[in-house]
């Protein structure tokens, strides 16, 4: 699906409209018509899924320029229920011994607050995927979450596979790289 997303949105383009048709044929409207209204349906699904991927590419794009990632940070040590508990959406810049963290909204990563500088003592090597209600403040499918050490406790940063790489890459290059 991340390699061809344009072939992704066809398929369910089409899976959408055959699914509609048998729905509405099943429930007795002409044949004819069941085409119709799904087709109709199944083409406004796949423009909004397209502008949405483009907005992501794009996105994504801008970022591997800048040398950024896309990631999620929270502090799993904070007190329960504490906003530092919950996973925050920012561009991550990594460096040979810290993470610059800005807090980002929306799709388009718009800044919002200062930049935290995140140093790294450790990094934990074992990933695991975010599942259920951990993915609450986390929009994609696939993204794993890993543990670093810092001076002032554990940090945990989500984000996907091949942004953890990066990150990872930065770290063990070491000073002056």
């Amino acid at each position: 699906m991340r390699q061809h997303p344009k072939l992704a949105i066809a398929l369910f383009v089409l899976a959408e409209g055959l699914l509609l048709t048998a729905v509405y044929v099943a429930f007795g409207g002409p044949l004819l018509d069941a085409v119709f209204q799904a087709a109709v349906n199944a083409v406004m699904s796949g423009v909004i899924l397209f502008f949405i991927v483009a907005g992501m590419r794009k996105t994504a794009a801008r970022l591997e320029a800048n040398g950024q990632i896309l990631a999620y940070v929270r502090y799993p040590d904070a007190r329960p229920g504490s906003l530092s508990s919950i996973w925050n959406m920012g561009i991550a810049t990594p460096h040979a011994e810290w993470i610059e963290s800005q807090p980002a909204v929306y799709e388009s990563l718009v800044p919002s607050g200062r930049p935290t500088k995140i140093c790294v003592l450790e990094v934990f090597p074992e990933r695991r995927l975010i599942r259920g209600s951990e993915r609450n403040y986390i929009a994609g499918l696939g993204n794993q979450a890993m543990t670093i050490r810092t001076e002032q406790g554990r940090v945990e940063i989500a984000a996907s596979p091949k942004a953890l790489d990066e990150l990872v890459d930065a770290f063990t290059r070491g000073p002056g790289s």
